[in-house]
């Protein structure tokens, strides 16, 4: 009963969260306050603290893992952890959208509302033993964002990609649930650790195979993956700023998990791993194909991110403890530098001065205009890209450096030179990105107009350090982080 308490306490708490939210939304149409908003997400702050004290405080330790409510439900150390890093990413994106609501005017209280409702179908998604169960809250995830996307409802451009990502993810879930369907005529079970000893235990047909790989492509739509990624580059240039944050951050950590799960029961169908190391490969070379001729600077993130999906998609299909684990230290790593990344983006933003609409300026060739009076922000930034380009002693480094490592310990040389010769390609154009942060022409010519007219709060720049200098921690002290994931990795393997 304790452990079943400690289970379900940090969704408790979320149900709470949405109590309160509805609460304050009466007050706030009751009595009309300008800072409300404000004060609204300093609690909602305080409320995300005390879920993570609650996951630090109250962990129970267990060797494997349990099976709780009739196994719908498992409880484990490692799912815990990642509750507790989702609700870190979640404490650090509430800091950065009480700065962008004060330059663009956004719903709070129903933005609120979408985010604590994700994040619940997130803990409830990584913590379900049953499949059904796992696209039941990935469609309640699905239905969220579709809204949060939508809420740029006066760009065309916006409302389209609505649209766009509404029927494309609509699509991928049907196959994934047609998948299951399968899976179920053929086992007459939807239970994963049921699954798990029917595969092991009794020859298996080949359809149910081919249903996991269907299962599978919904995630990798999910996670942007080629040739399922049209929808990723309409979606970063195109949606608020503060939405592609979320998105592109927090819940790809519980869809690589649950694509892990579901993996660890079918790889050893050799059709299965030559196809997810096949989408990996591939995404890594089309992202990179793109990135190279890509002007704007949100759609080349989202084209990077493809790329970085594709690493992490081939260190998990070659099912190895190291390279398991290195994958998930990859999205330690990606998920704190596009936090970064996305945090500069909001210094894009100006101001017209005749009409005071907000505009944001998505160029590479105009990043020296911001930068032109502030060196120490250029040099974060430049760090910031060379290590998502994965540069030796940075800090995206370490994580690529044992995904390699692990396919030259299975033999794929080959593989092993490709992608080096892409990575190397990736980082000269990532240099090409610097040049004209540190060294463009524009910067000492005082006829051009220098923009950044928005004076940003100071949280927002202790945010960003805040961010980095914890990279640099993770940097140092990556070997212990790989060992705790390891410790996690070993019981699935």
């Amino acid at each position: 009963m304790n452990v079943i308490f400690v289970f379900f306490s940090n969704e408790i708490i979320l149900l709470g969260m949405l109590c309160i939210i509805f609460f304050v939304y009466l007050i706030e149409k009751i009595i009309y306050n300008k800072e409300l908003d404000q004060k609204f997400l300093l609690l909602v702050f305080m409320i995300l603290s005390a879920i993570l004290y609650n996951i630090l405080q109250n962990n129970v330790d267990v060797e494997s893992n349990l099976y709780l409510l009739d196994n719908y439900f498992i409880y484990s150390n490692f799912i815990q952890q990642i509750k507790g890093y989702i609700i870190f990413l979640s404490l650090l994106f509430i800091v950065y959208l009480y700065n962008f609501v004060k330059l663009v005017k956004l719903p709070i209280f129903e933005y609120i509302v979408l985010i604590i409702i994700i994040i619940l179908s997130l803990f409830l998604m990584i913590s379900s033993n049953n499949l059904f169960n796992i696209f039941l809250f990935l469609e309640m995830i699905n239905l969220s964002l579709y809204v949060l996307i939508g809420l740029n409802k006066y760009s065309n451009a916006g409302i389209e990609i609505s649209y766009k990502y509404f029927i494309q993810s609509s699509y991928a879930t049907l196959i994934g649930l047609f998948g299951v369907s399968i899976i179920y005529i053929k086992t007459g079970t939807l239970f994963i650790s049921e699954l798990h000893f029917i595969i092991e235990t009794f020859p298996v047909d080949n359809i149910i195979y081919f249903s996991f790989l269907l299962i599978l492509i919904t995630f990798f739509f999910k996670l942007g993956l080629f040739p399922l990624h049209s929808w990723v580059a309409d979606l970063y240039q195109n949606a608020h700023l503060v939405t592609v944050t979320f998105i592109g951050v927090i819940p790809k950590i519980a869809y690589i998990y649950i694509f892990f799960e579901l993996y660890s029961l079918v790889y050893q169908e050799p059709i299965i791993f030559y196809f997810t190391f096949l989408i990996g490969f591939l995404s890594i070379l089309y992202g990179s194909m793109l990135s190279l001729y890509e002007a704007s600077l949100k759609r080349l993130l989202g084209y990077g991110s493809i790329v970085h999906m594709g690493f992490i998609v081939i260190s998990i299909s070659l099912f190895e403890v190291v390279s398991v684990s290195s994958s998930f230290l990859y999205i330690i790593f990606y998920t704190l530098l596009m936090f970064i990344c996305f945090i500069f983006l909001q210094f894009f933003i100006e101001k017209k001065e005749e009409s005071n609409e907000i505009i944001f300026l998505d160029n590479i060739t105009s990043l020296g205009h911001f930068f032109n009076k502030n060196i120490l922000l250029s040099i974060i930034f430049s760090f910031t890209l060379l290590s998502l380009a994965g540069l030796p002693f940075f800090m995206g480094f370490f994580s690529k450096l044992y995904i390699l490592l692990a396919l030259i310990s299975m033999g794929y040389l080959f593989f092993v030179i490709i992608l080096l010769f892409i990575n190397i390609l990736i980082t000269l154009y990532y240099i090409r990105i610097i040049r004209f942060i540190l060294f463009s022409e524009e910067r000492n010519n005082k006829s051009k107009k220098i923009y950044n007219n928005i004076k940003f709060t100071r949280l927002l720049y202790e945010l960003m350090l805040t961010i980095f200098i914890l990279n640099i921690l993770i940097l140092f002290y990556h070997n212990y982080i790989l060992l705790i994931i390891i410790n996690n990795i070993i019981s699935f393997i």
